[in-house]
């Protein structure tokens, strides 16, 4: 039989043991000039859309976190999370080389500073339409 302090320290485990992979694996990294950004999206899915087709970029406060569009010729890139706004000096001079969703990012949120991507969501301008579930499962 597996006692509480025994049940407290396992999970304590899996909670450290969270928030490191939460740290090895960041939302985001930049370097002095990206000429591209990958993107990886929730399910396994990643897009490569390059710089010199960035058009703009939008920003919101949200119920329950932040939403930050970047438009590109012919792609939406629409990103959710919290300090997104931390961003935007990366995207504006082209640095940000990387943008990935993290698993458990309510966790990642809470600790540290660092702009934290829950979920990417990516458009294909042109196309008919797509719901919310049609575009995380296509």
């Amino acid at each position: 039989m597996i006692t509480l302090k025994q049940s407290l320290a396992a999970q304590e485990a899996a909670e450290a043991a969270l928030a490191a992979s939460s740290h090895s694996a960041p939302s985001h990294s930049s370097r002095a000039v990206a000429d591209k950004l990958q993107i990886e999206g929730n399910g396994g899915r990643f897009w490569v859309l390059p710089w010199s087709q960035f058009v703009g970029l939008d920003y919101e406060e949200k119920t329950g976190g932040e939403e930050l569009v970047l438009r590109f010729t012919g792609y939406e890139v629409v990103v959710r999370g919290w300090r997104l706004a931390r961003l935007r000096p990366e995207v504006v001079a082209g640095r940000l080389e990387l943008l990935r969703s993290q698993p458990h990012a309510e966790m990642a949120a809470l600790k540290g500073s660092d702009p934290v991507v829950s979920r990417i969501r990516v458009f294909v301008l042109g196309r008919p339409v797509r719901t919310e579930s049609e575009a995380e499962t296509s």
